[in-house]
């Protein structure tokens, strides 16, 4: 067992050597040179766009289609300088690891890119994708069904294909027609020149090395033609084509939503993103909760999904920044929140509207202060109304008393004369009568 090891490590230091002695003992290929080539525009693109976000997942996934070019690019620069068949067919093993699995990630990309949300959020399709890619790689590196062996060529050593080589073939055949169909209705549905840029890029640069590719690596050798192999070398004019559309059409390159991704969970009041056809590109926590949706009910949804009414704001907020604009929230549950909605326009280098931010802010509190402030104002009123009411009825109740003091006064005047003459009438009759009984 050790003496196997001590073997393999011996031919594995062998395979190192002779690569890296290749200039100083003058071998290497010059046909070569071309896999050199694309194995450096390909690890440089792969670079090129993580740099630019790594956080995507369409980043991402578009790195990894390049890396995968790039190493089966090296390991067709390493068999075509191998000093053997033996070795040439193990680099082409190790490449296996690079052409079996860039149509996935070509795919997946695709997929990403044209937001099929539902399909990637489906553990199947995942299955569906790389399975294929782990089987090819295992009956590659166990068995002769996808590769007889090499052959020495004029450009050096060549695979030869396998019996099960062609089912290969026409598996990578269906994933590239499903890349170009995508692509197309992508370009097709785009409303904007920058997104139909984008995807008309997206087409053509992956169309050269594909179309040259499949030519030259897989259709003509099934049928037994052995061409130079133009595959690899194609794909760098894809690199350059990928590089100047993410520098003049922003392919690949932080979107308004990623640019405001940040803001978004920090946002304390609701906060949407709507793309150019009215349909939400992004929502925040805070609206989540308002709503009762979660994020994925609402993104790609038709904004006035969560408006009551709002006939033609729409409209309005794809023309000017609006301010402050009264309008009524829709709830899952259907309750009605009235809100205050402000937006502002975003747009490229040439006045296309890309999207729109807009923000809301929930006027239920306001509106509850602005009833109370109502009301208070409404029983100020009427208690200024009840005092001046009770000031004029004690100013009427002072009259009043001052009236009925006259009265009494009055009264006790009158009582006073009437006593008066009483006495005065008694002191009259009191004297007739002395003075009868003086006459008497």
């Amino acid at each position: 067992m050790q003496d196997i090891r001590v073997k393999k490590s011996i031919y594995n230091f062998n395979i190192l050597n002779n690569f890296l002695n290749l200039k100083k003992e003058r071998k290497m290929n010059p046909y070569a040179i071309f896999s050199l080539m694309g194995f450096l525009a390909n690890l440089c693109l792969g670079v090129y766009i993580l740099s630019k976000d790594a956080k995507s997942s369409l980043n991402r996934v578009f790195a990894l289609f390049a890396f995968s070019l790039a190493f089966w690019a090296f390991g067709e620069f390493m068999w075509g300088n191998a000093p053997d068949i033996e070795q040439a067919f193990l680099w082409d093993k190790i490449a296996g690891f690079g052409y079996l699995f860039f149509p996935v990630f070509l795919l997946h990309f695709m997929l990403i890119f044209c937001k099929k949300e539902e399909i990637l959020k489906r553990k199947i399709t995942y299955i569906i994708l790389y399975l294929p890619s782990f089987i090819f790689l295992y009956l590659l590196w166990n068995t002769n069904l996808m590769a007889q062996g090499m052959i020495k060529t004029y450009w050096g050593y060549t695979y030869v294909p396998g019996k099960l080589y062609w089912i290969f073939t026409l598996w990578m055949t269906v994933i590239f027609i499903l890349y170009f169909y995508l692509c197309f209705q992508l370009y097709r549905k785009a409303k904007i020149r920058r997104e139909k840029m984008q995807a008309k890029f997206a087409g053509i640069a992956l169309l050269i090395p594909i179309v040259i590719g499949m030519l030259t690596d897989a259709f003509l050798p099934a049928i037994d033609i052995q061409v130079f192999r133009l595959a690899i070398i194609s794909t760098t004019v894809m690199a350059i084509l990928i590089i100047y559309a993410m520098q003049r059409y922003q392919l690949m390159t932080p979107g308004p939503e990623e640019l405001f991704q940040g803001l978004v969970n920090i946002m304390n009041e609701p906060f949407v993103i709507i793309n150019p056809e009215g349909t939400i590109r992004a929502i925040n926590p805070v609206l989540n909760k308002l709503l009762g949706y979660n994020k994925e009910e609402l993104t790609g949804k038709p904004l006035m999904v969560i408006f009551a009414g709002g006939k033609g704001l729409e409209e309005l907020i794809k023309e000017v920044p609006i301010t402050d604009y009264e309008c009524i929230f829709l709830t899952k549950d259907g309750e009605e929140i009235p809100v205050s909605f402000s937006s502002s326009l975003i747009k490229n280098g040439e006045e296309e509207l890309i999207d729109v931010i807009g923000i809301a802010r929930d006027m239920r509190e306001t509106r509850r202060l602005i009833q109370k402030e109502k009301e208070l104002a409404t029983a100020t009123a009427v208690a200024e109304t009840e005092k001046k009411r009770a000031g004029e009825l004690e100013e009427a109740i002072n009259e009043l008393k001052k009236k009925n003091k006259e009265l009494e006064d009055f009264h006790d005047l009158s009582v006073g004369r009437e006593l008066k003459m009483k006495k005065m009438e008694e002191e009259m009759e009191e004297l007739k009568k002395k003075l009868g009984e003086k006459g008497g």
